[in-house]
């Protein structure tokens, strides 16, 4: 079976800041035939002037523009997967707006957001390269959401 029968229509990586998002995210692309990448960073910088981090204040207004780069990357995702890539998004994405005081708090707080969304899986003893190849063999199987209720 190829890359392109057992990968899903679209793929978001989401984790801890300097987990690895973006490496992962970035090797599993070119481990996909057809496939492109959606940095929520990346984005988010469009916004040259008024720009407000997501943790920043006013928190209204954090909040609107979080909302802003979550609907521009799920836009530009549905555009390259209609045109059949693999759309990876690269991107924490955490509903409400919370201060942390360490990676356990953002933890906690991701687990209580996303539950048991997706795929949660421990890192820590793989390298980059090992992690990709597992996103894209196993996600397929093991990462799909499906609508609750």
């Amino acid at each position: 079976m190829t890359s392109e029968q057992t990968t899903p229509p679209c793929m978001i990586v989401t984790g801890m800041p300097g987990a690895g998002k973006s490496t992962v995210t970035q090797l599993a692309a070119e481990l996909i035939p057809r496939s492109a990448r959606m940095d929520g960073d990346v984005a988010n910088r469009l916004v040259v002037n008024g720009r407000v981090w997501a943790l920043g204040e006013p928190a209204d207004e954090a909040a609107r523009q979080v909302d802003l780069c979550n609907r521009n990357l799920c836009s530009l995702a549905a555009n390259f997967a209609d045109a059949g890539f693999t759309p990876l998004i690269d991107w924490i994405i955490p509903e409400q707006q919370f201060f942390f005081d360490g990676y356990d708090d953002l933890e906690a707080a991701m687990k209580r957001e996303l539950g048991d969304a997706g795929w949660w899986f421990d890192t820590s003893g793989l390298t980059p390269q090992q992690t990709a190849a597992r996103v894209v063999a196993e996600a397929g199987q093991r990462a799909l959401v499906t609508p609750r209720g």
